[in-house]
């Protein structure tokens, strides 16, 4: 069967296979999705003074997993969980002054304006979200969106589903290598562990608690090969309670006129898809890969908890292993202030092939000789939302406040498309989404929310010092507000 015409990828019958299989009782979702920045904090406070002994690293995140953890939480992190829990009708509201162009973990508005409204109805078996939006953005036809709408069957400890659900992998707050919320959620069909039960065997019974996804979604049909197929897996374990390590993966395959057939795909599992532009066979390479590790230690003193963290993905293949990476590397620290919960983070990215070294390879990260659209859906990055060669230096501070209020600021310095590569419309291999030339900027940033329950507002302000000089360069400050509604 053609990818593109798989009942499961098509929008409209997913709506139709949504309703049919709502559930009977409303109880609760078996996920968190990457949305609450200050809920993660949270978590990773928790983590560093080792008070939850699973990962947090994969997001959507699990609810049962932190079944343990919730006693430890404060009133603003369970209402939060409590609201996914509970399900039911919700509606939003965001505007901004101009199109976002970077996103971040739990960053509002992808669009200058959008208006929602999702229903979560669930049950021990199943979790059925339907969630439309219509957005204002002028580069996205269509206006309906159906974004986070989802069908989940819990068998065990698994989750077997359809949908197109935001994912954001690895530890870094400011930046996802190999998968982030940057881009729209890709639709598709889903495996995830719901459970972190360490294994059983005296064999792997080292990794401890350990979580696992895999999806294959389908891209867009307008690009350079058409309705190619994403695929992508991650295991993520804590073998102690200082250490947790996560492996990644994702591939982009088939599609209009590509192989596609299952021995194309064990050829890619394998590797076997790194052909030079000269080699025999080149026309018939399965795929375009990523693929790395990334790591978070925990650890603390009597008043701070802290953690050190990185991310390495690999953009090449050689020996069996990747190679030519770009790399992130952070750290975190967690103390209370005046018994409020804070978190101060910094964080360095590059994502220029070869990022170690003093000769790098440009123009190339996030690119493929095949798949030349990249490694972009709907005109964004799956990874950095800085694209290729670019750096990112960056700090930033969370605070639970009083009165539900919660704080967030960043301050970004970031040195974009560092070959100087112009862009273009339907990139080739060389091109940077982000800006058409290089361009150094910095940013100041802030976010305000407060809740009166069943209301949620939310304030955002983002300046540079460098705002666009040409169409093709959409970095500018942005003023947003978003109000979201539990019904």
């Amino acid at each position: 069967m053609n990818a593109s015409s798989s009942p499961f990828l098509n929008r409209s019958k997913f709506l139709l296979w949504s309703f049919l299989l709502l559930p009977s009782i409303a109880q609760s979702s078996s996920w968190i999705p990457p949305n609450d920045p200050w809920l993660r904090a949270e978590l990773e406070y928790l983590a560093s003074f080792h008070k939850i002994d699973v990962p947090i690293s994969t997001w959507p995140l699990p609810i049962n997993i932190l079944d343990s953890s919730k006693r430890n939480l404060s009133q603003n992190s369970l209402a939060t969980i409590k609201r996914v829990e509970d399900g039911g009708f919700s509606a939003g509201l965001s505007a901004s002054n101009t199109q976002p162009v970077l996103t971040h973990f739990g960053t509002g508005n992808r669009d200058k304006s959008n208006s929602n409204i999702a229903y979560l109805y669930s049950n021990n078996l199943f979790d059925t979200q339907i969630s439309g939006q219509y957005i204002d953005n002028a580069d996205t036809d269509p206006a309906l969106k159906f974004d986070n709408s989802f069908v989940n069957m819990n068998v065990g400890r698994w989750t077997v589903g359809v949908g197109a659900v935001d994912r954001w992998w690895g530890p870094g707050w400011d930046s996802g290598l190999i998968l982030s919320s940057n881009a729209r959620p890709v639709p598709g069909l889903y495996l995830s562990r719901n459970s972190a039960d360490a294994f059983d065997t005296k064999w792997l019974s080292w990794a401890g608690p350990w979580t696992m996804v895999t999806f294959m979604g389908q891209l867009e049909e307008d690009r350079a090969i058409p309705n190619a197929l994403l695929w992508g897996m991650r295991v993520a374990f804590k073998p102690s309670a200082k250490w947790e390590i996560g492996l990644s993966r994702t591939a982009m395959w088939a599609g209009d006129d590509r192989p596609k057939d299952l021995s194309v795909f064990f050829d890619l599992l394998r590797g076997k898809d790194n052909f030079l532009a000269e080699d025999e066979g080149k026309e018939n390479e399965p795929g375009n890969q990523l693929a790395g590790f990334d790591f978070k230690y925990f650890n603390h003193t009597d008043t701070l908890g802290y953690s050190f963290y990185g991310e390495v993905i690999g953009e090449d293949e050689a020996n069996g292993l990747p190679s030519r990476p770009i790399a992130m590397f952070g750290a975190s620290f967690h103390f209370s202030v005046m018994k409020r919960r804070t978190t101060i983070f910094t964080e360095f990215s590059d994502t220029a092939m070869d990022a170690f070294q003093n000769d790098k390879m440009y123009g190339s990260a996030y690119r493929h000789g095949t798949y030349t659209t990249g490694y972009i859906y709907k005109g964004q990055t799956l990874g950095s939302a800085y694209d290729n060669d670019s750096q990112a230096l960056v700090i930033g501070t969370l605070m639970n406040l009083k009165s539900n209020y919660r704080f967030k600021m960043t301050l970004r310095h970031l040195n974009l498309n560092r070959d100087n590569t112009g862009n273009t419309v339907n990139a080739s291999n060389n091109t940077n989404t982000v800006s058409s030339r290089k361009l150094e900027t910095q940013q100041i940033s802030f976010s305000v929310a407060k809740t009166w329950r069943p209301v949620s507002l939310r304030f955002s302000y983002l300046w540079n010092s460098n705002n666009a000089v040409s169409e093709l360069d959409n970095i500018k400050s942005l003023a947003d507000f978003s109000v979201s509604f539990d019904l």
